[in-house]
């Protein structure tokens, strides 16, 4: 019987859907050594932070959850969860910790194959995926199954861990990518405007917004700079058409004096 330990858990499928799948099966045949993760910075903050992490997670969504979870083991798959919540429906929960202005589509995208790989193992509809950034910043958001992009991984996976346990050395592996705009966040995915039914009025419009966007941003500054003139003792400033009134909280309105007329 095969160990456990040895069996191929998510972040093994991060690493093969990176393209890292022959130094994955030089390390489990024992031609290479594993990477040493204790002088990892990023990986062990992310250790770090945790619990402080999955305890974000459990005030946002109202739900207590069990940490280090172990899943029961199927085929050649294992996985070892951050989390999962204590409720009825069990869902899986990854804790990520990242750079300050990384956003939640590439997290998501980096951590794709990792998250399917354990919906695909605990067979839950939906994961969720809880980031800190830098150290002021947390989100969460729940990912999807994808089902199609489950069945290309484990295809994967499938001819990796043959490999492995026949000794054979593997060849050139196609493996399945995902992009950031396809990947559905809490429900939503992102859409090219440019291929949707709507494309021509889309196009039109998004042309007046480049067009005018300068105009916009010269008209802002100069109702700034009109206001910036008014006296502090004065309650009304009129002239060349434009009236600018000062109401009890101090807030300048400007208007043209026909307005309302």
């Amino acid at each position: 019987m095969i160990n456990d330990r040895v069996l191929l858990g998510g972040s093994d499928s991060v690493r093969i859907m990176r393209g890292e799948w022959y130094q994955l099966w030089a390390e489990r045949t024992g031609r290479a050594d594993p990477e040493d993760l204790s002088d990892k910075l990023n990986v062990q903050i992310g250790i770090a932070t945790e619990t402080i992490n999955l305890n974000w997670l459990e005030k946002s969504i109202e739900v207590d959850i069990d940490r280090d979870v172990a899943v029961p083991p199927r085929e050649f798959l294992m996985a070892h969860l951050d989390g999962m919540t204590k409720d009825n429906d069990k869902i899986p929960c990854e804790a990520k910790h990242t750079y300050e202005n990384n956003t939640m589509e590439n997290v998501a995208a980096t951590y794709y194959a990792q998250l399917q790989h354990y919906m695909m193992l605990t067979v839950k509809p939906y994961c969720y995926l809880s980031v800190i950034f830098g150290n002021n910043k947390w989100e969460h958001t729940v990912i999807d199954s994808d089902i199609p992009y489950q069945e290309k991984l484990y295809k994967v996976l499938s001819y990796v861990w043959d490999c492995i346990e026949n000794n054979k050395e593997p060849t050139n592996i196609d493996v399945p990518s995902i992009e950031p705009k396809n990947i559905v966040l809490d429900g939503m995915k992102s859409i090219d405007m440019t291929t949707h039914k709507h494309e021509h009025l889309w196009k039109s419009l998004a042309k007046k917004y480049n067009t005018f966007k300068p105009m916009a941003k010269e008209f802002d500054e100069c109702k700034k700079t009109i206001k910036g003139l008014v006296p502090d003792d004065c309650r009304k400033a009129t002239g060349a058409g434009i009236i600018v009134t000062r109401n009890k909280k101090n807030i300048l309105t400007i208007k043209e004096e026909n307005d309302g007329k």
